[in-house]
């Protein structure tokens, strides 16, 4: 197995993961401890739910877009055709959104969760 296409497969996947709860968080208001809460923290400890769940989806929507783009461009170079800087470029795309994600999830955690 190639590296792009390992990549490929993670990259799908935590696509997954991430629509998965978000279809979760805004149809059901459950709230996922693993990608979106705080370490320790329970979903009924957060102030206002309705709110959080408000200002959690977007950032997680995106996240999810960009890591199931990335996973779909991953497999197109692995199988299909290079394709070049576009992978360097998706890949810059990653980081740079998980770091705002995690930037944002954050600065929501405290706001809702007081952590």
């Amino acid at each position: 197995m190639e590296t792009g296409s390992l990549f490929a497969f993670i990259g799908i996947g935590a696509g997954v993961y991430c629509l998965s709860s978000f279809i979760m968080m805004v149809t059901k208001h459950k709230i996922d401890s693993t990608i979106i809460m705080p370490k320790g923290a329970d979903y009924k400890q957060c102030k206002d739910i309705d709110g959080y769940v408000k200002e959690m989806s977007m950032p997680l929507l995106l996240l999810t877009i960009v890591l199931l783009l990335s996973g779909v461009c991953e497999v197109i170079n692995a199988y299909y055709m290079p394709l070049g800087i576009l992978i360097f470029i998706m890949n810059l795309i990653v980081i740079v959104t998980l770091l705002l994600y995690a930037y944002v999830a954050r600065k929501i955690n405290r706001k809702h969760y007081g952590i």
